[in-house]
């Protein structure tokens, strides 16, 4: 396919991600997760506007070409930075040998940006409606209890 080459949806640029955690004492452990990472690339896919001597492809809004010109794969601009921090507390009981209680809380900022647009910029022959609409967020705030015992 003619401008396919380019950035691929996965292509972040830059990443940052650390973790680690603290033991307060023999019972009490605090932990953490931080990620940031680049947007990723978007493209604009319209109908097939090169020569072909044979017509239409009759593929639709597949080809990378945007409003009649050429738009190669990523080239569309790049979403916005996901930014996402994660903490967990474990309490090991002293009085219970072998009892674990944790709880993980996820996207504890509840930051929530695009992750997926709709990239079809023809619907038919009029520019779609939903062209760059937002398809796809990061997943919301989400807590995570675990309840466990060692035998041993």
């Amino acid at each position: 396919m003619e401008h396919a080459y380019g950035y691929l949806p996965n292509d972040r640029r830059h990443q940052i991600k650390a973790f680690g955690f603290v033991e307060l004492n023999d019972q009490w452990q605090v932990g953490g997760n931080v990620l940031l990472a680049a947007g990723r690339p978007t493209n604009c896919l319209g109908a097939y506007a090169g020569s072909n001597p044979t017509g239409d492809q009759g593929y639709g809004s597949s080809y990378h070409y945007c409003d009649g010109k050429p738009s190669p794969r990523g080239t569309f601009g790049r979403l916005s930075w996901d930014t996402r921090f994660d903490m967990n507390v474990v309490y090991r009981p002293a009085t219970v040998k072998g009892l674990t209680l944790r709880m993980d809380v996820f996207n504890l900022l509840n930051r929530q940006v695009a992750q997926n647009v709709d990239e079809t910029y023809l619907d038919g022959d009029a520019v779609s409606p939903t062209f760059g609409r937002t398809l796809s967020y990061t997943a919301p705030r989400s807590v995570k209890f675990t309840l466990s015992y060692d035998f041993k």
